[in-house]
């Protein structure tokens, strides 16, 4: 149950998005949320690398890109989604420079499932470094719908520091989108910690280029 009170959040969200409009930008800004922690040291407690998809896109146009096989490279060109294949991996030669230009080129990476393994052993730990680990897809799957639940898959990644950041949304969503977002990704955080809500330090919601409101 969310500890963040729905009038707080309802007048958060809509100054965000009052700012956006007056202030207009040659692009759509993304509406992030951001958590500090309180009594949970990174060093000690249990660290985790989770995902959680919330009911609408978490950006106004993620870029993604699957690392795909035959098969699935024939169902991106239908569908019109961008791909690469392994041999185009292999050029990258496990340079550091050219794997992180690749990796900050797009959101989220997509991988058929057969070749999710091989991946790290072609170029090494590049992409999870930046938060990007690919998504194995079976043949199994309808690629289009996986795609669709990309665009709303949030990642909860602990590291070294008490701060965490996520897209939670965009200002081209309606308040009560943005509200059901936060509402299912903070729900989702706070059960990853030893004592829930009582972790949390603050919250804040923030647009690309606005100012930050905090909502607890």
């Amino acid at each position: 149950m969310s500890k963040i009170a729905p009038q707080v959040l309802k007048q958060a969200v809509l100054n965000v998005l009052e700012g956006s409009k007056k202030k207009k930008r040659n692009f759509v800004e993304t509406i992030e949320l951001q958590f500090t922690l309180k009594n949970y040291d990174p060093n000690k407690d249990p660290r985790f690398n989770k995902t959680v998809v919330v009911p609408y896109k978490i950006r106004h146009n993620s870029k993604i890109c699957m690392i795909a096989d035959a098969k699935h490279a024939d169902e991106c060109t239908e569908l019109g989604i961008t791909f690469v294949t392994m041999d185009y991996l292999k050029t990258f030669n496990k340079e550091k420079r050219p794997v992180k230009k690749f990796g900050m080129k797009y959101n989220v990476f997509l991988a058929s499932k057969n070749l999710a393994r091989l991946i790290p052993r072609t170029i090494g730990p590049g992409l999870h470094k930046l938060d990007k680990v690919p998504i194995p897809i079976d043949h199994n799957s309808k690629l289009s719908s996986k795609v669709d639940e990309a665009k709303r898959t949030i990642r909860f990644r602990l590291k070294k520091t008490v701060n965490i950041n996520v897209p939670i949304g965009s200002v081209d969503l309606e308040p009560e989108q943005i509200i059901q977002n936060i509402n299912v990704a903070s729900n989702f955080f706070t059960s990853l910690l030893k004592k829930n809500w009582q972790n949390i330090r603050s919250v804040y919601l923030k647009s690309t280029m606005g100012h930050s409101y905090r909502i607890f």
